[in-house]
């Protein structure tokens, strides 16, 4: 059965890293595949403040607060019909709230654990800092506005071009969750790196490089969880190339 949620995602930032994909092929389960540059894994990092979340038709002063930091692989996955669905699968997510972990754990693979976040914004510069009862949550960043890219020309990354659809999957399906945004505040703002340390791949052994950044003060956004879709039976997947960007 689908739920529709609703809620604001504030001062999100959006940030692409790049790391060796045989350090990670392992971490996908059988049916998806990693999307790859060069033999580079792409990353999302998502930080954000998601505001009031909460079944769609709820008034606001029932949703749920907290903030959310999420490590996301680009993949794909063959499905029945011939068809392909490209999107994020979720290694890790941190939030500060309790509530978010057994919520968010319960209808969705999201993979969340409870963590001290910690998030400085402006125009200019963003701080990241989360600690967390095991090292891999551990997370430092830096970004600064990046001047030196055109505010009206999109970012290249396809990692943080594909932020619509979370794949992941159970048995013989692939279960979806799609983000759609609402309104036309989406008004992203181009970021640079400037310093990070990053626990989970360190916890992995990855040498990461980030691409490139945007962070958007706000946007609405549409939430559908329950998605299913059979995938491709494996000894025809097998058969399909590796995907690159």
């Amino acid at each position: 059965m689908k739920r529709h949620l609703t809620g604001t995602l504030e001062h999100a930032t959006l940030i692409g890293f790049q790391t060796p994909a045989t350090g990670v092929a392992h971490l996908l389960p059988a049916g998806l595949r990693l999307v790859q540059a060069d033999g580079m894994a792409i990353w999302n990092l998502a930080v954000g403040h998601v505001r009031r979340a909460r079944p769609r038709g709820l008034p606001a002063c029932l949703g749920l607060s907290y903030t959310q930091v999420a490590y996301r692989l680009l993949v794909e996955a063959d499905i029945a019909d011939g068809t392909t669905r490209r999107g994020l699968y979720f290694v890790r997510s941190d939030t500060d709230r309790h509530a978010a972990v057994w919520t968010g754990n319960l209808m969705t693979d999201f993979r969340l654990h409870h963590s001290e976040v910690q998030t400085r914004h402006t125009d200019k510069r963003v701080e990241v800092a989360v600690q967390s009862d095991d090292l891999a949550g551990h997370l430092r960043l830096q970004l600064n506005a990046d001047t030196a890219v055109d505010e009206d020309t999109p970012t290249a990354a396809p990692a943080v071009r594909c932020e619509e659809l979370g794949l992941a999957v159970h048995g013989h399906q692939l279960h979806t969750v799609t983000a759609a945004r609402v309104g036309s505040d989406w008004t992203p703002a181009p970021f640079r790196v400037s310093n990070f340390r990053i626990g989970l791949f360190d916890a992995l052994g990855l040498d990461a490089q980030p691409t490139d950044a945007i962070r958007v003060p706000r946007v609405r956004y549409r939430w559908t969880l329950g998605g299913r879709e059979p995938l491709l039976e494996r000894d025809q997947a097998l058969l399909s190339r590796p995907s690159f960007a």
